[in-house]
């Protein structure tokens, strides 16, 4: 963290006097007493929503980002309009439904990256990856029979 973002945290708290703080008030000691600095900070974040903070420290210059559950995510307005939102038909979801991903959050170009499919099923790929990693066909067994891995239908 640079010094000039460590101090608009600390205004953005109304915590001025953790800039200042010997224990706090350069990287190494705040490295050192991290503990502590933890402390202070859940005990001001503690006192605002999430949303509220993100805002908040937004507008003062401070590096940050709410942690989102994916279909919250996928509420942002701003990923809709960058098409970072796909909707995917997922095997075994009822009624045909498709379910909703996350594409990688960034643009190349005007047509990726793409996501190439659905994800695998439980255990869809196992005996391929594990004979990949050099085990046995007989090994592999023995791990599915024992429980230790899982293969797919």
């Amino acid at each position: 963290v640079q010094p000039e973002q460590y101090e608009r945290l600390c205004n953005a708290l109304g915590r001025a006097d953790l800039a200042t703080d010997p224990r706090f008030a350069a990287l190494p000691q705040r490295m050192a007493n991290a503990d502590a600095l933890k402390t202070e900070l859940a005990r001001e974040f503690a006192k605002g929503k999430g949303e509220t903070w993100e805002a908040r420290l937004s507008a003062k210059g401070v590096p940050c980002g709410l942690v989102r559950a994916v279909p919250e995510a996928c509420e942002l307005p701003h990923l809709a309009t960058r098409s970072l939102v796909q909707s995917m038909p997922l095997a075994n979801l009822p009624d045909g439904e498709a379910a909703r991903v996350l594409n990688a959050g960034y643009l190349a170009g005007e047509d990726g990256p793409k996501i190439p499919g659905p994800p695998p099923r439980l255990g869809e790929h196992t005996r391929i990856e594990l004979a990949a990693l050099g085990y046995s066909a007989a090994e592999i067994d023995t791990m599915i029979r024992s429980g230790a891995a899982m293969a797919g239908e």
